[in-house]
């Protein structure tokens, strides 16, 4: 090529030097017109230029593969294509590869859509066709990891020790350039996998999972098709009615169940796990049904169910609602795990935490969907935080009489000690000409205790708990006239000296929740937490006040 330059410009030297020998020949003057000078000596130039023999395509010689047109006048010229281009006039998906636009085809060779729908379900064939079609050019080269095909679905690439495949179908021909694109040979075709959710709803004996991902979906307001009118007093918008709504999982999202560009490993309980798990649940509460909550509404007081405390006006969905929430979330890991090592294995979780499976809870090897692998188990290991919810205690110095409901008795889960005592249950506030002002709090109220000397004691008692460890948190409301308090469960201490009356009340302050330590429940049933003033601050003036909002175990992993 570069020798061809060199002759060309020779030539182009030697023609513009006869010219000038022509012009002097014939006595032109130059100086009389140069203008016209000028443009007669352009002209010639390109006028030889012309006439030689020497073009200058033939010193830039175009590819090939521009000449033959666009990917699928490539396929159409090619007959062992035929079928699979008169089934992409058909879908219109001729067009897509017309385009300017670049795309990869792994093309099928004629015969490999036997046994495959062509005739009757035009919506599947086109989804098919679009699992043959990349919207970008791919060579073998970088023919790794995963891209999305024009179906919406992943297409995975992976190398063989004779080329290469896409979703195991081997590629017999490589990398046919068109002028929008390339072509890749396949024997067979690429059909659409199911994702992960598509696998769980046609799996018979994953019902309950299928279930439970059902029962996920609510009604939200659609934020795209209202009109908004107006504004509430909570600031809130008013929609014109009728007001739209759309069905939205937010289990779904944190999953990504759906998702294909999200690649991850399902471990999917069988409906013999998931029995398994929820009967679990009723050995950990030592066998008691009345222990398991059922779905609370959003309309009630403040109320204890099976053992636990539930705030007023705040919706449950009952205990195994949330135990196969916990569970279906459990089971999934980010990025594809095609085979399992060993007899157990323990990954993280999307959850963040531990999950761990063992040979014999699986019962499926791994199996392929479009956006990860899964496996089908027909047992599954939990965290025992699966079965250990919150317990909280109410310090409540008065309960209805179980025997007459028009009563109250002293609270039986308050032990007094040593001279101590309580008032009722006040609203946490301040009072300004004489207008009471709420503090904020969890319940907006809290009991008022009075040790009334150093060594006094109060127990507080919750009726049932379901054994494993706990954290133990203190919600108390400080106050100038408060007492010093050391805790302990048994014989083991929790937070000692406790300044109760450090942090002086003020309009702004709220309660104040204290870590008060871990306590390991090594059987069902009740838990009791000592309080015993040990000392009072400076300001106390011998009053020792000991202002209780709640008591609540947290359930922790075991250390």
């Amino acid at each position: 090529m570069k020798r061809a330059m060199e002759n060309l410009l020779a030539h182009r030297r030697m023609i513009i030097g006869e010219f000038h020998m022509a012009i002097k020949k014939q006595n032109y003057n130059h100086m009389k017109n140069p203008i016209q000078n000028k443009i007669l000596t352009g002209l010639f130039i390109l006028l030889v230029w012309s006439c030689t023999d020497k073009k200058w395509d033939d010193y830039y010689v175009s590819p090939g593969y521009l000449k033959d047109g666009s990917t699928f006048e490539v396929l159409t010229k090619n007959p062992d294509y035929k079928e699979f281009t008169s089934l992409l006039k058909k879908t219109g998906c001729d067009s897509l590869l017309s385009r300017h636009d670049v795309y990869t085809v792994f093309a099928p060779r004629n015969g490999a859509f036997t046994g495959i729908d062509t005739i009757t379900d035009l919506v599947a064939l086109k989804k098919t066709l679009g699992m043959q079609i990349l919207p970008s050019a791919v060579f073998k080269a970088g023919m790794e990891g995963s891209k999305l095909a024009v179906s919406g679905k992943l297409l995975k690439f992976a190398t063989t020790p004779v080329g290469a495949t896409v979703n195991s179908i081997l590629i017999t021909k490589f990398d046919t350039k068109t002028s929008n694109g390339v072509i890749h040979e396949t024997g067979n075709v690429i059909l659409p996998a199911p994702n992960l959710y598509d696998a769980i709803i046609a799996a018979p004996d994953l019902s309950a999972f299928k279930d439970f991902i059902s029962s996920s979906y609510k009604s939200i307001i659609d934020p795209v098709n209202n009109i908004k009118i107006g504004y509430d007093t909570l600031n809130k918008p008013i929609y014109q009615e009728p007001v739209n709504y759309i069905q939205s999982s937010e289990y779904l999202k944190v999953s990504h169940l759906q998702d294909e560009d999200v690649l991850s490993t399902g471990f999917f309980p069988s409906n013999k796990a998931v029995s398994k798990v929820i009967s679990d649940m009723l050995v950990a509460r030592n066998g008691r049904m009345d222990l398991i909550v059922p779905r609370l509404g959003k309309f009630h007081g403040d109320t204890i169910v099976g053992g636990r405390f539930f705030r007023r006006d705040t919706e449950y969905p009952g205990d195994t609602a949330v135990l196969l929430n916990d569970l279906f979330t459990s089971v999934f890991v980010s990025g594809e795990i095609p085979r399992l090592t060993g007899n157990s294995n323990s990954f993280t979780n999307i959850a963040g935490n531990r999950f761990t499976v063992t040979k014999d809870q699986v019962k499926t090897d791994a199996r392929v969907a479009s956006n990860g692998y899964y496996y089908v188990l027909d047992d599954v290991t939990v965290p025992d935080t699966f079965y250990r919810k919150e317990f909280w205690f109410l310090p409540t110095p008065k309960v209805q009489d179980p025997a007459d409901s028009t009563k109250t008795i002293n609270n039986p889960d308050i032990i007094y000690s040593n001279e101590a005592n309580s008032t009722p249950a006040v609203l946490g506030g301040y009072t300004n000409f004489g207008v009471l002002h709420h503090y904020i709090s969890y319940t907006g109220k809290y009991t008022k205790f009075n040790f009334t000397k150093v060594g006094a004691m109060i127990d507080f008692i919750i009726p049932y708990v379901t054994k494993g460890y706990y954290k133990v948190e203190l919600s108390y409301f400080p106050a100038s006239t408060n007492g010093i308090v050391s805790a302990s469960y048994g014989s083991q201490q929790l937070f000692q000296d406790l300044n109760t009356g450090t942090e002086k009340n003020n309009r702004a302050l709220r309660y104040c929740v204290k870590d008060m330590g871990t306590i390991n429940v090594v059987d069902h049933g009740p838990v009791q937490i000592k309080f015993t003033c040990t000392n009072s601050n400076l300001s106390a003036f011998n009053n020792y006040y000991f202002c209780v909002d709640y008591l609540r175990l947290i359930p922790v992993p075991a250390p």
